[in-house]
């Protein structure tokens, strides 16, 4: 029988043991307190981290090095991801298992990475900016809401801006290039919006503009006062009574000769090139000459004789910007010609031809408005210019594959020359010269330097484009008050659109600019338009018109951005349609002159119908862009879509016809859009109905989903 004062002491060893061997695993687990991993974090395919839990607290962490004196031990892991294996993932320490952030990206749809220059793994639910709660300025001859933040011409399936329409052409359906009522209405409302903004941010008081340190460069007078510019043939130009220059045809049999060259010798890089004249005519000509560097520096050119460095002479190329007055001669190229071999590129302006100068004044009016980067752009792409590491990368502004800004030090670009030629159109005498000017973008200046003086020509830059794309709207209008879209519109269970189909979404933004067009300029032609626009609301797509019926219910009239049969229901064409109709509603009310018309009407069934629909587009983690879904296919087929997946243990699994979810570009303009009817409607109850489903739907964007049953 052992005695109770040896068993005590064999117990008490028996406890001493288990305490060293606790403390040695705990030591081995925690030997460095700071270096305790956090439960969930994603990690980018090149680099995996522990957290600090110390800095975690404080809202960072850095990544741990992984040598051998800190007794890390990653070991090799697989992945099963819905029955399928992928490699790459990692276990460290036996406690956290490591996932690279592309597995995670393609199959749970997060996006993020590790920033240049960073030691932080950023993660995020959406790809795009979240909406501010405080909703976007949205007045009837005012600001058109976001606006300002669209840069149209920059988007890839914009060819480029026409020289003499001054509007985008589209290739988002046919390569060859068209006119998109859209795409153009946005382009000036953009433009409208930020002409506004620019105009509201130069301060009040006024200095004398200082010549020696030019931000805004008005050719026009330096040509006449001689300062900052080196005239060749200067007996090729006069100036007329009014302060406009005429320059004349070259003595020279050879009509190419330059008439007038413009050497800019100081301050020479620029972004925006602005030309405004009468009577030009066929041959008469602009070109910009522009020196770019393949080295891709963000310094400025000191001057132009660089161009002679030997040491620069391999990175520093010239480009010709031509803006020619008359047709393409080839007639598949109909807007622009590039010639790579000799670095030009001549944008087309035919109706100088169809409208020739005579003895009598041109009703015609020429009026260039150019930003010389996208022209170099798109002219010559991303390749030629030295631009492939940059392109293409998606922004998350409206900048599709474009190179961002910190790339490009201010998107400015340096200005050798400019050549003006007379053609042989006309009698003697060239065209005139009322505006002609170079400028920076006021991003670039100061707050001191935003003086009206110092950013002229960028807003002539944007009063030009939106009068061009009002122009546009009203010449283009048909009989039936439509901007028809020139291009078959193909869909997943429906019957294409054949070209000339109206759209709603066109239809509204096209109210929305006409009238600004009218309130901004006083000319009743826009009014009369933007009245005209309002038929086609009201007729149905079997009749042209844009207007289908929820479940064949009248009382549920929505306007189509595209006019399919059955409708699909597209939301954020929809509002837009009904702000245009909201625009044109308000005009009328607050000018008791003016005409009225039913577009108070057509906003009220609107609205009164998307109060009924809009929990039908709540995915309950996002939004759907449209209700195809809902609706039955043409002719009862079920088309299968590009969804589908393989299963290592079963069929392909296939989604026929499902839900069409928005991205999260357009979630987020869903969101805005909402936030702009709370404000703006009347009615209480509907205005609290937005609100509420735009604060839900944003918080879809930080990783909310709804409940489950």
């Amino acid at each position: 029988m052992r005695s109770p004062l040896r068993l005590r002491n064999f117990t008490l060893l028996i406890c001493v043991i288990l305490c060293i061997v606790l403390f040695t695993l705990r030591r081995n687990v925690h030997s460095d307190s700071k270096n305790i991993p956090v439960e969930g974090i994603l990690f980018s395919d090149a680099e995996f981290a522990v957290a600090h839990k110390g800095n975690a607290e404080k809202g960072t962490y850095n990544p741990p090095r992984l040598s051998n004196d800190q007794c890390y031990q990653v070991s090799p892991l697989a992945c099963m991801f819905d029955s399928k294996i992928s490699p790459g993932c990692y276990m460290i320490n036996n406690i956290e298992a490591v996932v690279p952030l592309g597995l995670i990206k393609a199959q749970y749809e997060v996006f993020g990475g590790v920033r240049r220059g960073s030691s932080t793994l950023y993660v995020h639910h959406a790809d795009v900016e979240i909406p501010s709660t405080i909703p976007d300025q949205h007045e009837p001859t005012g600001r058109y809401m976001f606006f300002h933040k669209y840069n149209v011409e920059s988007r890839p399936h914009v060819k480029l801006v026409i020289a003499d329409e001054g509007v985008p052409i589209s290739s988002q359906w046919d390569p060859r290039g068209y006119p998109y009522a859209i795409q153009i209405a946005q382009f000036g409302l953009s433009h409208y919006t930020k002409m506004l903004d620019l105009k509201r941010s130069i301060q009040a008081t006024t200095v004398e503009h200082n010549r020696l340190n030019l931000v805004d460069l008005d050719l026009k007078n330096a040509i006449v006062q001689g300062f900052h510019v080196h005239v060749q043939e200067p007996q090729n130009w006069e100036q007329g009574a009014d302060g406009s220059i005429r320059f004349f045809s070259s003595s020279s049999v050879d009509v190419a000769k330059p008439s007038l060259t413009v050497q800019l010798t100081l301050n020479s890089t620029w972004r925006y090139f602005v030309l405004s004249g009468q009577q030009w005519h066929e041959g008469s000509s602009v070109a910009v000459r522009v020196l770019w560097s393949d080295a891709f520096e963000n310094d400025r050119f000191r001057s132009s004789e660089s161009v002679s460095d030997e040491n620069s002479h391999d990175r520093i190329k010239s480009f010709d910007l031509v803006y020619a007055c008359q047709s393409a001669s080839d007639h598949n190229k109909p807007y622009l010609s590039v010639s790579l071999k000799q670095n030009t590129a001549t944008f087309w302006m035919p109706h100088c031809v169809h409208r020739p100068r005579t003895n009598k004044t041109s009703p015609f009016r020429l009026r260039l408005a150019r930003d010389l980067f996208s022209d170099l752009f798109k002219a010559f792409g991303a390749t030629k210019l030295g631009l492939s590491r940059f392109y293409p990368r998606r922004s998350r502004k409206d900048q599709m594959g474009w190179p961002e800004e910190s790339d490009i030090a201010r998107h400015q670009i340096h200005v050798h020359s400019i050549r003006l030629s007379a053609g042989s159109g006309g009698p003697q005498g060239g065209g005139l010269i009322d505006e002609l000017r170079l400028g920076v973008s006021h991003k670039d200046l100061s707050g001191d330097q935003r003086m009206e003086g110092n950013i002229r020509t960028e807003l002539l830059f944007h009063e030009y484009r939106f009068l061009a794309a009002s122009s546009w709207f009203q010449r283009n209008q048909r009989s039936d008050g439509t901007w028809a879209i020139p291009v078959v519109r193909n869909f997943r269970g429906r019957v294409p659109i054949k070209p000339g189909w109206p759209s709603a979404m066109g239809q509204g933004h096209g109210l929305s600019l006409l009238v600004r067009a009218y309130n901004y300029t006083g000319d009743y032609g826009y009014f009369n338009s933007a009245q005209s626009a309002l038929l086609v609301y009201s007729l149905s797509v079997s009749q042209r018109g844009v207007r289908s019926l929820f479940l064949n219910q009248p009382s549920l009239p929505w306007y189509e951005e595209y006019p399919t049969d059955p409708g699909n229901f597209v939301l954020n064409g929809f509002v837009y349609a009904l702000f245009g109709l909201y625009d044109l509603a308000q005009v009328e009310s607050r000018t008791k002159s003016l005409p009225k018309s039913n577009a108070a009407d057509l906003l009220d069934s609107g609205l009164t119908t998307l109060s009924s629909l809009l929990p039908l587009f709540d995915s309950g983690g996002g939004s759907f862009y449209d209700l195809r879904h809902v609706m039955q296919p043409s002719g009862g087929q079920t088309v299968a879509s590009h969804t589908s997946r393989t299963s290592d243990s079963g069929p392909i699994l296939r989604l026929d016809l499902g839900p069409n979810r928005a991205r999260w570009d357009y979630h987020a303009v869903h969101i805005r859009q909402l936030r702009i009817l709370s404000v703006i409607d009347n009615y209480s109850i509907r205005a609290e109905q937005w609100l509420i489903t735009a604060n839900r739907w944003t918080s879809y964007m930080t990783g909310f989903r709804s409940p489950h049953n």
